[in-house]
């Protein structure tokens, strides 16, 4: 696991690949378990055409990043239709930092 969130810090993961398809929206969920929704987050994105490669770019804002429980979290990305289009179990380690912004 080499990625990192900063709680309360803004949080930008890129996805890209040939399952996304350009103008289409897409939403990303971060969460710990699918059981807790208080420490769940989300974030919508439309995929856009980057150097030939589909790609959707989520922003997280600190305020939710805050929300997240301190350890592993997951990764779904979803279209509208609330297909599975990606998923990793252990995309990034959420940790408390001192900066505050």
């Amino acid at each position: 696991m080499a990625n990192i969130i900063n709680k309360g810090i803004h949080a930008y993961i890129n996805v890209h690949g040939s399952g996304l398809i350009v103008g289409e929206e897409y939403t990303a969920c971060l969460y710990y378990s699918p059981k807790k929704e208080e420490y769940r987050i989300s974030a919508t994105s439309i995929a856009e055409d980057i150097n030939g490669e589909p790609t959707c770019k989520f922003v997280f804002t600190p305020e939710q990043t805050s929300q997240l429980k301190n350890g592993n979290v997951v990764l779904e990305v979803f279209d509208k239709s609330l297909r599975q289009m990606k998923y990793d179990e252990e995309f990034a380690e959420v940790r408390a930092t001192s900066l505050s912004m």
